[in-house]
């Protein structure tokens, strides 16, 4: 009986004393539900925390989800009274943001929202999100409800993606090479360049996007046409680009060598769209061969001295020599190699028939480059280029001088980034989800309890035709705010994605579609229906969630069809309209340059999935977007 007193005390602390106008024999008060009862239901559906001031500050009610939060029970809160307790447990870096907007709640009758940090019962800090507005009773007391939420996990999602954003940006920043890609054209025009050219050339970044005709600007002029051909040549064949230059620094004349590599990008029509490459730095490198070239005898001194591993093997595949640097990075030591004959130490199993070909063939072909995955003593496996040159003694005798490249972080950089991507697409999506959520289950319930209030308000109190006309138009706002919010966390991340698959909810999606009069959309699925990966379902979601928006906004469409097959192998996903068509670029990437993103997000997407994506349109005749993906089922299947 003392608990349920307590908990009657509390509401009337939250709504206000009842009111006990209407008899008992009243019949329309017979039918509506007691408003303890009512307000406890709702209550107790919140997951957040309800609380209550008054003027002075005092907490007038607090919710029992505070315990949660806070580590406080609501009797501990109602004792400890004053909101200026409250006060003293925010973050001293929070302070000032929480106590302005509380003066400005009360003085200037200004809604607040802030997010705050708050120190727990047990000392631990937890992220708050507080909402609050000002409220009057009926003798124009003034009051502040609002509504506590924890966002603890979302701030520490948020402050993860940043450290996850901060590391890959300094991996590319740091690294000793420079990354580009560069368009197939005779311009050689770059799209994106690292900022290591800059210190190499004087140019920026930023000139390169300007002017398409830099990047021959900062080849050597005797090295210019050359360079250049074998660019276009590349381009042309679609074959790898691997070619040596010197590079001048536009200011201050520095000279260097560098190797220059690309490989082409071709799409699923077997275009080439893209040159992806890196520059290497070989000035050192040059500078040892091409003192080799000049004598027949090669200096002790510069080998020993060379920051590069360099190997000599004699006609017999024995290793005749081996420098420090090849010492320090494999610890494996002159002594123990010199004589060595193959399988040398340093080959992994997998590639000890490949390399020894690879000897065989540079002994009679002259100078060759590879890459090649080595071991250490240690059993740590690294990256190199080897380039091996024949070299003929004076005697007639013949060995190969081999040098390597430390190419390790260069072979990392792209794993890296796809890595980075996915990362920031899961973190992305999840956010989706968590903001969806939480529109769902707060704002979506907040506005129909309003809208209750407003309905109660309307029954019970003797309110004049003119103030009910009022709240009744009231009403009819709130409910299409609520409708709006509902609408809104659907597309952010539909329930029925994460419970029932791909299908359920690309049948709701095509369905909210065909409300709108100027556009019919149906769902075509064939195949034997399977589900998928819970990251493949959600990016082919987002995939066609983008194409459809994109149909509306731009199309100018009276139909569009998606279609799903499923096959053993794969999934294949496509959607098509009857609208005004567009001309499609060669590289999608031009879009990107004006800020048109929609058609890269939806490539990227289904390059994270391992799959394919192209997008076929002509003028006047519509537009088809495919993204083929390979299956990896969760076992659960339906006929499709």
């Amino acid at each position: 009986m003392q608990s349920k007193k307590k908990e009657e005390q509390a509401i009337e602390r939250f709504i206000g004393p009842s009111k006990q106008n209407h008899s008992e024999n009243d019949a329309s008060c017979s039918k509506v539900p007691a408003r303890e009862d009512k307000f406890h239901l709702l209550v107790s559906d919140i997951p957040d925390v309800l609380w209550k001031i008054d003027r002075n500050n005092y907490i007038i009610y607090i919710s029992e989800n505070i315990e949660a939060i806070s580590g406080y029970t609501p009797d501990e809160e109602y004792e400890m009274g004053s909101y200026l307790n409250w006060i003293d447990r925010i973050h001293p870096d929070d302070m000032k943001e929480y106590v302005t907007a509380c003066d400005a709640l009360f003085e200037k009758d200004r809604p607040f929202n802030i997010e705050y940090r708050l120190r727990r019962k047990d000392g631990e800090w937890v992220w708050i999100h507080d909402r609050a507005v000002v409220t009057y009773d009926e003798d124009g007391k003034k009051y502040a409800s609002g509504l506590l939420s924890d966002i603890t996990e979302r701030k520490q999602v948020e402050e993860e993606t940043k450290k996850l954003k901060e590391k890959y940006e300094s991996v590319i920043k740091h690294i000793p090479d420079t990354i580009y890609s560069g368009l197939p054209d005779e311009t050689c025009t770059m799209t994106f360049v690292s900022e290591r050219y800059s210190e190499w050339t004087g140019y920026s970044p930023e000139d390169f996007y300007q002017d398409p005709w830099v990047w021959p600007k900062t080849v050597h002029p005797e090295d210019r046409a050359s360079a250049m051909e074998a660019y276009v040549r590349a381009c042309e064949s679609k074959t790898e680009y691997n070619h040596e230059y010197r590079i001048v620094h536009k200011d201050t004349g520095q000279v260097r060598w560098v190797r220059d590599h690309g490989v082409p990008v071709i799409d699923e029509k077997g275009t080439l769209i893209l040159i992806d490459g890196i520059i290497i730095d070989i000035t050192e490198h040059k500078q040892v061969e091409e003192a080799l070239q000049k004598s027949e005898e090669f200096s002790s001194k510069l080998l020993n001295n060379s920051p590069n591993p360099i190997v000599v093997v004699n006609s017999d595949l024995a290793v005749g020599y081996v420098n420090p640097a090849m010492e320090r990075m494999t610890g494996f030591s002159s002594r123990g190699l010199l004589g060595k004959k193959p399988p040398y130490p340093w080959w992994t199993e997998e590639i000890r028939h490949k390399v020894s070909k690879d000897l065989q063939e540079a002994l009679s072909e002259g100078i060759s480059k590879r890459e090649r995955l080595f071991q250490k003593r240690n059993g740590e496996r690294f990256w190199v280029e080897v380039t091996a040159a024949p070299i003929t003694h004076n005697d007639g005798s013949m060995y190969l001088l081999v040098n390597w490249t430390n190419i390790t972080e260069q072979k990392r950089l792209r794993d890296d980034m796809q890595f980075y991507i996915r990362e920031i697409t899961r973190a992305q999506e999840q956010e989706r989800k968590r903001v969806s959520r939480e529109l769902h289950d707060e704002t979506a319930q907040s506005l129909a309890d309003l809208c209750t209030d407003v309905d109660m308000t309307i029954m019970k109190e003797q309110l004049s035709e003119k103030v009910v006309r009022r709240l009744e138009q009231l009403r009819l706002k709130i409910d299409s705010m609520l409708e709006e919010v509902r609408r809104f966390s659907h597309e952010l991340r539909p329930g029925l994605l994460d419970q029932f698959g791909l299908i359920p909810s690309l049948e709701s999606l095509t369905a909210d579609v065909n409300t709108e009069e100027k556009l019919s959309c149906r769902l075509e699925v064939t195949g034997f229906e399977q589900r998928l990966s819970s990251e493949a379902e959600a990016l082919l979601f987002r995939i066609t969630q983008e194409a459809l928006r994109n149909i509306r906004k731009h199309a100018k469409a009276t139909g569009a069809i998606v279609r799903v097959d499923f096959s053993r192998c794969k999934v294949r996903l496509s959607i098509t309209d009857n609208g005004i068509g567009f001309k499609v670029p060669e590289i999608l990437g031009g879009f990107a340059r004006r800020g048109k993103l929609g058609l890269i997000g939806m490539q990227e997407r289904a390059h994270l999935l391992n799959g394919s994506f192209k997008v076929k349109s002509t003028a006047g005749k519509g537009t088809t977007i495919t993204a083929e993906i390979p299956t990896q089922p969760n076992h659960s299947t339906r006929s499709g």
